[in-house]
């Protein structure tokens, strides 16, 4: 029985093929997230990078507004929106940026600014993937997932996931937005 387990267990590694993997300490690193420059802002569909630190939504608001203001530079204006259909959002509003927290808690953006516009702190403004404002409604029709929802009183809307979306208008995007919104269609 034992001879027979052995050749069993010979014939599995043979069977295995060669090791591609490296050993410890070797292996290829991959980014977690995206690079993202001291004092820049990358708008992702799942929330914020500002610096070396991410922020998803469902953060606090606490944290992300320190961060933002050594990026963009002094306070948010604040503005509660009410009416919306998940109770109250605050807009913490800043020339390049718009950040929505409900009950504290880190629940959109939206932006009217384009990619790589310089902020106070030195840094630069960008969208991850290839969806940003100023992107021509041509280049929209390539990107995989997008519907256009209809116009509106803000432009041509569209949505672009289940948390990203924006405005076309003039032939070009105006406006992206991600997470929760509040806004008068």
């Amino acid at each position: 029985m034992r001879r027979f387990l052995c050749a069993a267990l010979v014939c599995c590694l043979v069977a295995c093929g060669g090791n591609d993997v490296p050993p410890p300490g070797q292996e290829e690193l991959r980014p977690a997230r995206p690079v993202v420059e001291e004092g820049s802002i990358v708008l992702r569909p799942d929330g914020i990078t500002v610096g070396a630190e991410s922020f998803y939504f469902g953060a606090g608001q606490t944290e992300l507004e320190s961060m933002l203001t050594g990026a963009l530079g002094g306070a948010s204006t604040v503005a509660a929106l009410e009416g919306c259909s998940d109770g109250v959002i605050e807009a913490h509003s800043r020339a390049l940026l718009d950040v929505h927290y409900r009950d504290g808690i880190f629940v959109g953006w939206s932006t009217s600014h384009p990619r790589s516009d310089p902020l106070p702190g030195g840094g630069t403004l960008d969208f991850a993937g290839d969806l940003a404002v100023g992107v021509p409604r041509a280049a929209l029709e390539d990107v995989r997932g997008l519907v256009f929802t209809g116009q509106t009183r803000l432009g041509e809307e569209f949505a672009a996931s289940d948390a990203m979306g924006g405005f076309v208008e003039g032939g070009a995007v105006v406006r992206l937005y991600a997470g929760m919104q509040c806004i008068a269609r």
